[in-house]
């Protein structure tokens, strides 16, 4: 009977080997899966912040050579767009920036007060749409009642939003039909109770947008003059 103990004995080990041998298979690859998976998700946070960092880089010098661009306005028969170029270019620029994505990955002191600054000329524009909207609502009600010729009344309704955007009525006629009538509508028009007061809401909410502009370049500029004096130590270090 000897046999019969050794063959117990043999499947006994067995399956003992087997079941020992299984379960520290699958620790062992859970155990590699998990570093795995840790390391692509390391791999795939660094690409994230790479790749975000060079598009904020990016913003930034956009930002910076836009508001290079001229202080002249473009007559336009939206008053949203009577704006400078370069008031309108770092618009498109700054308004298409996802704040609150960069904000879960860009955390430097330098990235979240650039960031908050983005966001506060996002929050001024969307004011000044609304302003806009609603100063070309009232200036359209009173104009076309008054002119039914559709080239008469694009002509008067950019005469009006150009004087409200401080262009005067000599640079107007450069590049508008207008008569000497087209001045006196202006002041009767601007005098009247609701369309004084749009625009001097637009007029207002125009001016902190401009401010809130003024600050992202300031920002921008400390930045660049440090990364400059930072490049001038380095340069002497080598030296």
């Amino acid at each position: 009977m000897q046999w019969i103990s050794d063959y117990n004995s043999f499947w006994d080990s067995f399956w003992a080997g087997l079941f020992s041998g299984t379960i520290y298979s699958i620790f062992v690859g859970l155990i590699v899966g998990i570093i795995l998976w840790r390391i692509q998700v390391f791999k795939e946070k660094s690409d994230t912040k790479v790749s975000l960092e060079s598009e904020y880089y990016s913003v930034r010098q956009k930002i910076w050579y836009a508001l290079k661009l001229p202080e002249v306005k473009d007559v336009n028969m939206e008053s949203e767009f009577f704006l400078p170029r370069y008031l309108l270019e770092c618009s498109k620029i700054i308004n298409e920036v996802p704040v609150w994505y960069w904000e879960m990955h860009l955390k430097t002191d330098e990235q979240k007060f650039f960031l908050s600054y983005i966001k506060n000329f996002q929050e001024k524009y969307a004011e000044y749409r609304i302003a806009s909207i609603n100063l070309d609502t009232v200036v359209t009600d009173e104009l076309k009642d008054i002119y039914k010729s559709s080239t008469d009344f694009k002509n008067e309704y950019k005469y009006f939003l150009g004087r409200i955007n401080q262009i005067s009525h000599k640079q107007l006629s450069r590049w508008l039909e207008i008569t000497n009538e087209s001045d006196q509508s202006y002041n009767t028009m601007s005098n009247q109770e609701r369309i004084n007061k749009h625009s001097k809401e637009y007029r207002d909410i125009q001016h902190a947008l401009k401010m809130s502009l003024e600050v992202i370049n300031s920002d921008i500029a400390k930045g660049k003059h440090s990364e400059s004096k930072e490049t001038k130590t380095n340069g002497s270090e080598h030296a």
